[in-house]
């Protein structure tokens, strides 16, 4: 009985691990589009997210998680760049 208990619980954990691996690498694939849509670099990113270019291209990968904290700051970041990639866009359309 405690033996099938236990594998019940390794799979759910199992089901678990693979599940935010995938979490990961999702939001790793859309801040990867997002940033390259507007321009930025890796350096350019993971310096305003204060970690390494490595751990940001790890992580958009997802080879290595993400944090709430770093999602949004990331989410925010590009956001604004896209804005300031639009007004500029914006200028430039009305000079022509």
């Amino acid at each position: 009985m405690a033996t099938s208990t236990i594998s019940r619980i390794r799979k759910s954990i199992s089901e678990a691990r693979k599940e935010l691996a995938r979490y990961n690498r999702n939001i790793g694939v859309e801040l990867k589009a997002r940033r390259e849509c507007v321009g930025l670099s890796l350096k350019d990113v993971a310096g305003h997210l204060q970690v390494s270019v490595g751990l940001l291209c790890d992580m958009e990968s997802g080879r290595r998680p993400w944090t709430d904290e770093r999602i949004e700051a990331c989410r925010a970041y590009i956001q604004t760049n896209c804005n300031k990639v639009k007004s500029c866009q914006n200028q430039t359309n009305k000079k022509k």
